[in-house]
């Protein structure tokens, strides 16, 4: 067993009420923070949505009576770790999944918005990969979304959206 795993397990031995996400993310920032996951997150999905919204009406602008592409990628900025920007953009072919993205497909004929996949950054990645038998089940999706960027699914995925694959 490796360091890392000997200390998420010692992590995740402690009586706590933190989830596996949480444990990963704190780490992955590497010091002591102790913000809860599900706080940061509610924070942010008001301007998610309103950056959604916008990108959505921007494409239907865009790209008239035609399916398309929205995606997001967090970027930590160098000088400041805990700065996250996130970039927009929109397309017509679907975009190869990176860790920190978020990508949707908006279907023109139903006027509907599909939720393909959210990654998260490397580390959290290598540490849901690595340990999945600490993952508890409010984490499935996060740990299955994981494996699937990991093994090639949702490459495979993105290709078969594209048509490039059958």
């Amino acid at each position: 067993m490796t360091n890392e795993k000997k200390a998420i397990g010692e992590l995740l031995k402690t009586p706590t009420k933190k989830t596996m996400s949480e444990i990963s993310y704190k780490q992955s920032l590497n010091d002591n923070c102790t913000d809860n996951l599900e706080e940061i997150a509610k924070s942010r999905m008001p301007a998610h949505e309103k950056n959604l919204h916008i990108t959505l009406e921007r494409g239907l602008k865009d790209f008239p009576g035609r399916d398309f592409y929205i995606y997001t990628n967090h970027k930590r900025e160098l000088a400041l770790s805990k700065v996250i920007r996130h970039l927009w953009g929109i397309r017509l072919t679907c975009p190869r999944p990176c860790n920190e993205q978020t990508a949707y497909k908006y279907h023109y004929k139903d006027e509907r918005l599909e939720f393909l996949w959210s990654v998260p950054n490397s580390d959290v990645c290598r540490i849901f990969y690595n340990n999945p038998e600490y993952v508890g089940p409010e984490d499935y999706d996060v740990l299955r979304t994981v494996i699937d960027f990991r093994d090639g699914g949702l490459y495979r995925k993105a290709l078969e959206l594209d048509g490039l694959l059958y």
